[in-house]
């Protein structure tokens, strides 16, 4: 995971008219909170709550909107859609996100072994 920011970018494709930028803000601050723990509560907030004003101010989601998340050292930068890219500034942010779809907890441990599949699999070749 250290070696990951600057190295990676994350690529979501909305598969759902049901997904919203508010849903999905608040789906990404759940899944982050418990990532950001060495911040003190209150930094963690305004984090997560820059971090979700990006999705909220976004156009709307529809089915096939991709966004991409490019973790940089110390930036996240976000691109929904077409929309001009925003990038949210935090040392911790980008291993925080990138955590969120591979750690222990991940949220979807699927995806997460399919990853480290690949991985292995491109170590043997």
């Amino acid at each position: 995971l250290d070696q990951g920011p600057g190295h990676s970018a994350l690529r979501i494709v909305i598969t759902s008219r049901l997904v919203t930028q508010e849903k999905l803000a608040q789906a990404l601050g759940e899944s982050l909170e418990p990532r950001l723990g060495a911040l003190d509560p209150r930094k963690r907030g305004e984090l997560i709550d820059a971090f979700g004003a990006v999705f909220r101010s976004s156009p709307p989601l529809q089915k096939g909107t991709v966004i991409l998340l490019t973790l940089e050292k110390s930036a996240v930068r976000v691109k929904v859609g077409e929309a001009d890219e925003r990038e949210v500034k935090s040392a911790v942010l980008p291993k925080a996100l990138l955590s969120t779809y591979v750690d222990k907890e991940a949220v979807s441990p699927g995806f997460r072994d399919a990853i480290f599949k690949e991985l292995s699999e491109d170590k043997r070749k």
